[in-house]
């Protein structure tokens, strides 16, 4: 909420700011592409492995000439021409590619992509520069899931996408009501559960909270489970798990 950081900002509003830390500059990121300062501020930023480019949340009507609505909107800038993309209107941001403007985002919209007809919270990833969207926290076999679906992680290259979903019919396996870990390949569209044993079998308590390497090969989440390595104490406390996602391997 400082108001000394940069010459356009004179609100108590949450601001995006990002500091080159070789160099101590630093850059305004909540302003639309002309320099005017979001009039509601910015907030929970993500940054790319670059620094070029910048995702955020914003409840701001002047950033894109789109958005005229008073809720939470994301944005992505580019640090390096100063362009601004509307993203998607009310949703929620979880993460940033690595290399630049691919975003996952979890929203409740039934008009984003054909295959989700249901009020459920989904999983989206879309490419900023060509603004294709794809539903990702949908089944197997196509169908939309029936369960909500968050927490997305992404690869650096945005094509693969990890998420938590209470969804029963994402995959065969799954026939718990406990929130599950998935992973979707973008390119090939096969999906995976993470949070299952070397042999295939779902844990026996909740998972979540996903993390990607940049590679998309090996998956981190938390779980409650205790069915997943003998070495777990049978408490069910929450422990981190990290899971190889190359065929083949566990």
């Amino acid at each position: 909420m400082a108001t000394d950081l940069s010459t356009l900002d004179h609100d108590r509003n949450y601001d995006v700011y990002v500091k080159h830390l070789a160099t101590g500059g630093v850059v305004f990121a909540s302003a639309s592409r002309t320099g005017a300062k979001a009039n509601v501020g910015g907030e929970f930023p993500s940054l790319s492995s670059s620094g070029r480019y910048v995702a955020f949340q914003s409840q701001s009507t002047n950033l894109a000439p789109a958005d005229r609505n008073r809720r939470s909107d994301i944005y992505v800038k580019d640090l390096l021409t100063g362009r601004i993309a509307l993203v998607s209107t009310s949703t929620i941001l979880e993460a940033l590619s690595g290399d630049g403007p691919t975003v996952a985002f979890t929203s409740r919209a039934t008009d984003l992509d054909p295959g989700d007809t249901d009020p459920g919270a989904d999983v989206y990833v879309k490419a900023v520069d060509t603004g294709s969207i794809r539903l990702a926290s949908m089944s197997r076999f196509g169908g939309p899931s029936n369960g909500d679906s968050s927490a997305a992680a992404l690869s650096a290259d945005g094509l693969v996408v990890a998420f938590q979903s209470a969804a029963t019919n994402l995959d065969p396996a799954d026939r718990n009501r406990s929130i599950d870990v998935y992973a979707v390949d973008l390119r090939s569209g096969e999906l995976r559960v993470v949070s299952s044993s070397d042999d295939g079998v779902i844990g026996n308590a909740g998972s979540g909270n996903p993390a990607l390497s940049a590679d998309g090969q090996q998956a981190a989440f938390d779980s409650a489970a205790t069915s997943f390595d003998p070495a777990d104490s049978g408490r069910f406390d929450y422990d981190i798990y990290l899971k190889s996602l190359c065929p083949g391997t566990a």
